[in-house]
């Protein structure tokens, strides 16, 4: 995937960081605490950051996919060892067969503690398919502090 079009930083020390598109804004979804969210305008293109400690990435891993196995509106529940941005992760992807939307989410080995886990997902419809090469920019916050030259704030 290639997306060519401008992208702004986004995250924080908590979840991490990416770059998502220019004018996806901030939002954080109902009931739900503690994500780091961005979404274009139509509220359906979705960038998620998370971090889950004392878990590691392949339990994290695990876990999600048995949730998603549950799920009776999910086709097409696929698994995968990658490697993002230089992080080891496991992904996993589907389609949401009521929303016809893809969803692919990685999770993340923090290398700082290889005990917590990063996780990243990113829904999009089919027409926006190029914002999965947003995942390349994902950074850890250790990472991000070190390529702006800053300190992590403890």
């Amino acid at each position: 995937f290639v997306y060519d079009g401008p992208l702004q930083q986004s995250g924080d020390d908590e979840n991490g960081y990416i770059q998502v598109p220019l004018g996806y804004l901030n939002f954080q979804e109902e009931g739900v605490e503690g994500l780091t969210q961005y979404c274009d305008t139509s509220g359906t293109n979705i960038v998620t950051l998370d971090f889950y400690e004392n878990i590691n990435y392949q339990d994290a891993a695990n876990n999600l996919r048995a949730y998603m196995e549950s799920q009776t509106n999910i086709e097409g529940l696929t698994g995968a060892t990658v490697t993002i941005n230089g992080y080891n992760a496991l992904q996993l992807y589907c389609h949401f067969t009521d929303a016809n939307l893809f969803l692919v989410t990685w999770l993340i080995e923090d290398p700082a503690n290889p005990m917590d886990t990063y996780y990243l997902a990113i829904e999009f419809s089919n027409e926006k398919s190029s914002i999965m090469a947003c995942s390349s920019t994902f950074q850890t916050k250790e990472d991000y502090h070190a390529a702006q030259g800053s300190a992590v704030q403890e």
